[in-house]
C-alpha cells in the first residue's frame, strides 16, 4: 500500500547502460457497501439516492440504461414506479468495483374522489367527501370526518383540500383547490296557490346573486334578465293559460348567475275551469214592453254555477235570464256575473229603456152627436215621425185607418172607444183610448097656434129632454 519508487537499469551489447526510475501508487481493491435497501415513493420530487441508500464509496455512478432514472451522481427521479435494477460503479484509477442494486419505487396509487370540478356552487354545501382507495383522510379548513362545511357567503371563496392515504413507507396525497360560489337565491312566492284558468300569475318576494330569472310551464320557457340583484314586488313573470283545468299543475322557476350556480322552485298549482261570458252587449228595450236578457257563456267544469244580476252595487236578480224588470226609462249600467266556488267571470251591459212615444187625439164634436150627424173629425196631437193606427171601436173591416187626422161616419147609435197606437222608430209604442158616442135624435113638435094660459102668443118656449 502506499507509493512505492522503481529502479530500473539495462546494458547493451555494446556495454552501453541507460536507467530509469517509476513511482507506483498500491490503492487497496474495491468494495461497494449498501448500509440500507433502497425504497423510495412515487412523486417525492429530486431525491439524494446516497444519503437515503449509505452507499460506500458514495462518489460513484449510477447508471439505468431505459431512460432517464437518474439526474446526477446523486440524485434520483421519483416520476416513475417499479423495481429497477441499477448499476453503481466506482472508479479510482483503474481500481474499480460495481454493483447491480434494485430500487423500489412504491407506486402512486390512483386517487379517485368525487371532486369533479374545481368550482362548486354553495348550494351542494355540506359537501360529503369520499375517495377510492380508501382509508385515507381528509384535511383541510372546515373539513370534519369528511365533510367540508364552510360558512355560506355572498363573495366567491378559495379552499385547499388534501386526501392523504398510507401505503407502508410511503404516504401519497392528493390536493384541490376549491373556488365556491354563491348560489342564487330565490324567495319567491305567487299570491295564491288557487287559480282559475286564463288568470295571470303574479308573485312577490327577493332574488339574489343572480343575473336572470326563467319560468317554465307546460314546456314553455320565459327569460327575464336581472341586471342588478333586485327585489321584486308584485311582479307579473307569467301569464299563462292552464291546461287540462280541474287538476293540480306544475310552475317552475330558475333563478341562475353568471358562474352557473342556480335555484330553482317547484309552485303546485291548483285550477279550475272558469266560466266564460261569450255574449252580452249593450241593447235597448221600449218602456212597458215585456223583454228578456240571456247572456251567452262557456263552461266546461262541473262545479255548479251561481248567476247574480248587478246595479249600483245591489243585486236585484239571481237568475241567468233577466225577464221584465221595471226599468225606469234611461240608461242602466248592469254587471252580470256567473261564478263557481272559485272562479267567476263578469261582463258589463248597458241597457237603455226607450221612453213610450207621446201619443194624443182630440175630435169634433168632442163626445156627442146624433145620429142624424153621426160623423166624427179625428186631429192628431201625437208627437211627430210616428206611425199611427187607428181603431174606431167599431169591429168591421172598415174599423182602422192609417191616417193622421182621418174622419170615421157611425152607422148606428151607441158608445164607441176609439183608440189611437202611436209606433215610433225604435218600434216603441203607445196608445191613448177616448169615447165617442152616438145618441139617437128625438123630434119635438111645438105648437105655435094657441097659448095655453089664453093670453095670446108665447114669445118663450121652452123643452127640456132627459136621457
Amino acid at each position: 500500500m502506499g507509493y512505492h519508487q522503481y529502479f530500473g537499469e539495462i546494458t547493451g551489447k555494446n556495454g552501453c547502460k541507460a536507467f530509469d526510475t517509476a513511482t507506483l501508487q498500491i490503492t487497496p481493491a474495491i468494495k461497494i457497501k449498501v448500509e440500507n435497501p433502497i425504497v423510495l415513493c412515487q412523486g417525492s420530487g429530486l431525491l439524494n439516492i446516497n444519503k437515503m441508500s449509505g452507499i460506500s464509496p458514495h462518489d460513484g455512478n449510477w447508471s439505468f440504461y431505459d431512460f432517464e432514472l437518474f439526474k446526477n451522481k446523486e440524485f434520483i427521479l421519483t416520476d416513475s414506479c417499479g423495481i429497477f435494477e441499477v448499476t453503481y460503479v466506482y472508479d479510482n484509477y483503474g481500481c474499480f468495483d460495481s454493483k447491480k442494486i434494485p430500487i423500489t419505487i412504491i407506486c402512486k396509487p390512483a386517487i379517485l374522489s368525487n371532486i369533479t370540478f374545481n368550482k362548486i356552487c354553495d348550494d351542494q354545501l355540506p359537501l360529503t367527501l369520499f375517495a377510492n382507495p380508501f382509508g385515507g383522510k381528509w384535511e383541510g379548513a372546515y373539513v370534519s370526518n369528511a365533510l367540508f362545511n364552510p360558512p355560506l357567503s355572498d363573495q366567491t371563496k378559495h379552499y385547499s383540500i388534501q386526501y392523504k392515504i398510507s401505503d407502508n413507507q410511503c404516504e401519497f396525497k392528493n390536493e384541490w383547490r376549491i373556488e365556491i360560489n354563491p348560489s342564487p337565491k330565490l324567495d319567491l312566492i305567487p299570491e295564491k296557490l288557487t287559480y282559475c284558468d286564463l288568470e295571470t300569475i303574479d308573485f312577490s318576494g327577493s332574488v339574489s346573486n343572480a343575473n336572470q330569472l326563467i319560468t317554465k310551464f307546460n314546456g314553455i320557457e320565459d327569460i327575464f334578465k336581472i341586471n342588478n340583484p333586485e327585489t321584486f314586488t308584485q311582479q307579473t313573470l307569467a301569464k299563462v293559460k292552464f291546461l287540462n283545468s280541474g287538476t293540480s299543475q306544475t310552475f317552475l322557476l330558475k333563478a341562475s348567475n353568471l358562474q352557473g350556480c342556480f335555484s330553482s322552485k317547484e309552485i303546485v298549482f291548483d285550477v279550475f275551469d272558469k266560466p266564460v261570458i261569450s255574449g252580452l252587449k249593450d241593447t235597448a228595450f221600449c218602456d212597458g214592453k215585456d223583454f228578456t236578457l240571456t247572456p251567452l257563456f262557456k263552461y266546461d267544469g262541473k262545479d255548479a254555477l251561481k248567476f247574480n244580476w248587478i246595479e249600483n252595487s245591489v243585486e236585484f236578480s239571481d237568475k241567468l235570464v233577466l225577464r221584465n224588470k221595471k226599468f225606469l226609462t234611461g240608461i242602466h249600467l248592469l254587471n252580470f256575473v256567473v261564478s263557481t266556488h272559485y272562479c267567476k267571470d263578469s261582463k258589463s251591459v248597458n241597457i237603455l229603456i226607450r221612453p213610450k212615444p207621446k201619443v194624443d187625439f182630440v175630435m169634433e164634436p168632442s163626445l156627442v152627436t146624433s145620429i142624424t150627424q153621426p160623423e166624427f173629425q179625428f186631429w192628431n196631437r201625437s208627437e211627430p215621425n210616428l206611425n199611427w193606427l187607428w181603431n174606431f171601436g167599431t169591429f168591421n173591416t172598415h174599423s182602422t185607418s192609417t191616417l193622421e187626422n182621418p174622419t170615421y161616419s157611425y152607422s148606428d147609435t151607441g158608445s164607441y172607444m176609439v183608440e189611437l197606437i202611436g209606433t215610433d222608430e225604435y218600434g216603441c209604442t203607445n196608445s191613448v183610448t177616448k169615447t165617442a158616442i152616438v145618441r139617437p135624435d128625438i123630434l119635438v113638435f111645438i105648437p105655435n097656434a094657441f097659448t095655453p094660459d089664453n093670453k095670446g102668443s108665447e114669445k118663450k118656449q121652452c123643452i127640456q129632454c132627459f136621457y
